[in-house]
């Protein structure tokens, strides 16, 4: 990745007056007479895939990436598919810094990136940032830098640097913060979808909001309430689920995978709820089994109590009624999931045969930024 130096008119020249010239050489020093003011873009994650493909260069980061160690061979590398697995389950909090991503553990890239929210006090702030202003510190690692000039002339575009990033704004400042940063952001289909996702989740979880309302497909009447409640990241390869009443938000990224799950006890039954929001502002969305079930396997002793599972599709209103389900729909669901976390033979816990279970599709009132 190269570096571009700005246009020759934003170069700074600093000839010393003959006097000062004098002096400088009276001292031994050399005068400054140009200087040069270069910028770095940030990285992208084809650059990230490029660079690990290099098994000198993997090697010397790979303690980055929660990887096991090939046993009895510290000079060996797992193969290039799986670094580039690691790579891309670590973008999700890394993103464009090359810092967290080859320098920083998940964990470390995570707490750094929670440090420099603290630090935000306002919309405005975050603003400043993206329309090319800078700030002092901490803030500054929660933005990415993108050349999108050509070869002689520098331009660039700040945006937020990761997912995770801007999803602790959303929660930190409410969901207005996305609203006000998509007219600073270059929006396209994809990154609309991500700013809906967003603005969801801080709907559901930023402390000042009573919750976000939604209606099923096919009803009328008015809009039902799902209650605002505290957030919690949790890995969902490792991470037994113990708490309830909350919404789990994965830390890392899993493709065609849930976005949030909400677990809640329902007091009818005296069982508890798990409802897997998949977030999406496209017409129709992919299913993978695997992951869902994945949750399911860490519940611990709260499996024995699960009385539903549920998978519902948030959209928005404006699309409703034409969203398919065509990936998925309960009967497969059931089959796929709900019958393979909880088999019949499993003896003493949950069956499946105990375990309701369905598939929605919800609208939400959110007004589209892409037509």
């Amino acid at each position: 990745m190269a570096a571009k130096p700005y246009k020759r008119s934003d170069y700074s020249e600093l000839e010393a007056s003959p006097k000062k010239r004098k002096s400088s050489r009276q001292n031994g020093r050399l005068s400054l007479r140009e200087a040069m003011q270069f910028e770095l873009s940030s990285w992208t994650l084809d650059e990230y895939f490029a660079a690990v493909e290099h098994d000198e260069f993997f090697l010397s980061v790979q303690i980055a990436f929660d990887l096991e160690m090939v046993p009895g061979d510290l000079n060996a590398v797992p193969d290039v598919a799986e670094r580039k697995k690691a790579v891309e389950e670590k973008f999700y909090v890394a993103g464009d810094s090359a810092r967290a991503m080859f320098a920083q553990s998940l964990a470390d890239a995570e707490a750094d990136l929670v440090g420099a929210i603290k630090t935000v006090r306002n919309i405005q702030a975050c603003v400043d940032c993206l329309v090319g202003g800078s700030s002092d510190g901490a803030m500054n690692r929660l933005f990415a830098h993108y050349d999108i000039g050509d070869e002689d002339t520098a331009e660039f575009q700040t945006t937020t640097v990761s997912a995770f990033a801007l999803r602790e704004l959303a929660v930190k400042l409410g969901p207005a913060v996305i609203t006000n940063l998509a007219g600073y952001i270059k929006v396209n289909p994809a990154m609309d979808g991500h700013l809906f996702e967003l603005w969801v989740v801080a709907s559901l979880t930023w402390k000042s909001t009573d919750g976000l309302e939604y209606r099923f497909r096919d009803t009328t009447g008015k809009p039902l309430l799902l209650k605002r409640r505290p957030e919690k990241y949790f890995d969902p390869t490792k991470d037994v689920i113990t708490d309830i009443d909350r919404y789990f938000l994965p830390i890392k990224w899993n493709q065609a995978g849930y976005d949030a799950v909400y677990i809640v006890f329902d007091e009818t039954k005296s069982r508890l709820r798990y409802i897997f929001l998949q977030i999406t502002r496209a017409n129709t969305h992919s299913f993978i089994p695997e992951p869902f079930v994945q949750v399911l396997h860490l519940l611990g002793e709260n499996k024995q109590s699960v009385g539903a599972v549920e998978l519902w599709f948030v959209v928005p209103q404006a699309i409703l009624s034409q969203f398919s389900t065509r990936a998925v729909d309960s009967l497969s669901f059931r089959e796929n999931e709900v019958d393979v976390a909880f088999p019949e033979s499993s003896g003493g816990g949950t069956s499946s045969a105990k375990v309701e279970s369905q598939v929605a599709v919800v609208g939400v009132d959110y007004r589209c930024t892409w037509p």
